[in-house]
């Protein structure tokens, strides 16, 4: 009877669904069941809406990596520009130094100079000899490895003995086109480098023989034609032809300079003024140079009588 009793009371209060006091009892109509079309289209709504939200996420995801880069971007664009200074851009150059120049007496004041101001300097053997050249640094990302790249400058040194050596040595080769024995024939080491450095800016700088002695170099073209002349016995169109040869095949000027300190201040003229290409690409680097007395290309290439 209890359990009867107990049955029927859960009948009663499932057929209920609301009761006010002293109200009507109402029965609750049936749950309608979701067709399976509708469960379909209910999954294909989660399913999109689930899309656009991972579309939405990929979409900030790709904008913050872009900003990302353009940040990465600027801050590389600033690094090369602060690189490309003067004072930074001249760390990465190393002034290379043919160890035959440092035969000669006088040739320490230029390693000492260059130890006083930090610049790096290498002592190698140079394409021509008693030379010196330079070459840039260039660092690569993420490796603690550079490769260089070598500066289109050349200064070359000699005294006025290995200058007669290359102006005799132009002319054999000169007459040897002329009658046609071949070029061959003439071996001279500075013009064997020469060939090699064929895109080579080359500054000559004509200096003393020994230091303790009087002047025995030119100072103009006047005088380089003197001295020429008494010492080879050339005419001026012979040493025209050579010196114009010289111009136009070898990219060769020079200077005439009476020390080792003036080639000292000569050398770190031309390397100051290869820190300033980067910002001065349009201009004449060779405005830098120095304020030694030069002779000039276009002058020095004719005879003095003109």
């Amino acid at each position: 009877i209890r359990r009867k009793r107990h049955s029927n009371a859960i009948k009663l209060t499932e057929g209920r669904t609301s009761a006010r006091p002293g109200g009507p009892v109402t029965a609750s109509p049936a749950r309608k069941r979701r067709s399976k079309e509708e469960i379909e289209a209910d999954r294909e709504t989660a399913r999109q809406r689930k899309e656009a939200r991972e579309r939405q996420r990929a979409a900030r995801a790709q904008e913050k990596e872009q900003r990302r880069q353009e940040q990465r971007g600027r801050r590389e664009a600033a690094d090369n520009l602060k690189s490309l200074r003067p004072e930074n851009y001249l760390k990465s150059l190393t002034v290379c130094i043919d160890p035959a120049l440092l035969q000669q007496d006088g040739s320490d004041i230029l390693l000492d100079t260059l130890a006083t101001l930090e610049w790096r300097f290498d002592i190698t053997p140079q394409l021509i000899p008693r030379s010196v050249t330079w070459s840039r640094a260039l660092l690569q990302q993420g490796d603690d490895k550079s490769d260089s790249v070598e500066e289109d400058q050349v200064v070359l040194v000699l005294d006025m003995s290995d200058f007669i050596e290359l102006v005799l040595s132009v002319k054999k080769l000169l007459n040897s086109r002329e009658d046609g024995s071949g070029e061959g024939s003439v071996t001279n080491p500075l013009l064997e480098g020469l060939n090699r450095e064929m895109r080579k800016v080359v500054m000559l700088l004509l200096t003393e023989s020994h230091p303790d002695c009087p002047r025995t170099h030119p100072s103009d073209e006047q005088e380089l034609y003197e001295a020429l002349n008494t010492t080879l016995g050339m005419e001026n169109p012979d040493i025209e032809e050579v010196l114009v040869y010289l111009q136009v095949h070898k990219n060769m000027s020079m200077v005439c300079l009476d020390n080792w300190q003036e080639i000292t201040t000569h050398v770190c003229a031309v390397t100051k003024a290869l820190s300033k290409r980067p910002f001065r690409s349009g201009l004449l680097w060779t405005d830098e140079v120095n304020d030694h007395q030069t002779l000039p290309v276009s002058r020095l290439f004719l005879p003095p009588d003109c």
